[in-house]
C-alpha cells in the first residue's frame, strides 16, 4: 500500500490513480488539510507526498509541516520508498537542509517543458523509466536552489537546473507527470492563465506525456514492491 499525502484540496493524484492501481498497488489518502500526519507504522510501504499552491516553508500556513518533516526522515532512515512532486519535492529538499526559493523570477515555469535526465538520472531504477528527454507539465512559483547533502541530481530543465533527486530511497520531481490536460488548465485558471490555451497546450504533446507518467508510475510502483520483499 502507498500512502498518497494531499496537501491542497486542487491538486488530487489524478491519473496517478490509476496508473498506480493498474500496477498493483492499494492506495490510502491522507487529506492534509483535514487529517493529521500519520505514523510511518500506519502509512504502508510507501509514501507519495503531492503539490498544492501553498509553499514548503511556511509552517504557520501548513501546520503539518513539522510532523510530515518527522515522517520522511523516519522515512529515510527505514530505507522507505518515497515520492515527492512539485510542492512534495520542495519539501523533501527543505526538510533535509536543502535551499527553496518561493517565488523565484528565475525558476518558475508553467506549461509543458523539456526535461532532460541526467546520467544519474538515465541509470536510475524510477527516473530512468522516463525518456532521456521528456515533455512534461510543469506549474511552479517556488524552486529548489539547492540540494540536501548526499542528494544525487537526476533531471534538469531550462529554467530550473534541479528538477528531480534522489537522497536514499526518496525520489523528488519539480514536473508534474500526473497532470491531465484538463487538469493543467484548472491550474493555470487559478492564477489567472488561459484555462484553454493551457489544456490544448499539453495535448500537443500528452501521447507522451501518458506514456511516461505511467512508466514513472509503474517503476514507482514496482520499487514498493521490492521494498516490501526485502523486509518481509
Amino acid at each position: 500500500m502507498i500512502t498518497v499525502m494531499q496537501p491542497d484540496p486542487k491538486v488530487t493524484l489524478d491519473r496517478f490513480q490509476t496508473w498506480l492501481q493498474e500496477a498493483g498497488q492499494e492506495i490510502q489518502l491522507i487529506a492534509l488539510y483535514e487529517q493529521p500526519v500519520p505514523q510511518l507504522g500506519e502509512c504502508g510501504e510507501a509514501l507519495l507526498i503531492l503539490g498544492g499552491t501553498m509553499d514548503a516553508l511556511d509552517a504557520q500556513q501548513s501546520p503539518w509541516l513539522p510532523d510530515l518533516h518527522r515522517l520522511l526522515r523516519q522515512a529515510l532512515a527505514q530505507n522507505v520508498p518515497v515520492m515527492g512532486i512539485c510542492l512534495g519535492h520542495q519539501i523533501i529538499a527543505d526538510c533535509f537542509g536543502g535551499e527553496v526559493v518561493v517565488n523565484s523570477r528565475t525558476h518558475a515555469e508553467e506549461g509543458v517543458r523539456e526535461i532532460v535526465l541526467t546520467s544519474a538520472g538515465q541509470a536510475d531504477p524510477i527516473l530512468g523509466a522516463l525518456d532521456a528527454k521528456a515533455h512534461l507539465p510543469l506549474s511552479h512559483h517556488d524552486a529548489v536552489t539547492v540540494l540536501p547533502a548526499g542528494a544525487t541530481l537526476l533531471a534538469s530543465s531550462a529554467a530550473c537546473p534541479l528538477q528531480s533527486f534522489r537522497l536514499g530511497s526518496i525520489t523528488a520531481v519539480q514536473f508534474h507527470p500526473e497532470a491531465s490536460p484538463r487538469t493543467a488548465g484548472y491550474w493555470a485558471s487559478l492564477s489567472g492563465g488561459d484555462e484553454t490555451w493551457y489544456r490544448e497546450e499539453q495535448e500537443k504533446y500528452d501521447a507522451d506525456i501518458q506514456r511516461n507518467g505511467k512508466a514513472l508510475a509503474a517503476a514507482f510502483a514496482a520499487s514498493v514492491t521490492v521494498a516490501d520483499n526485502k523486509n518481509s
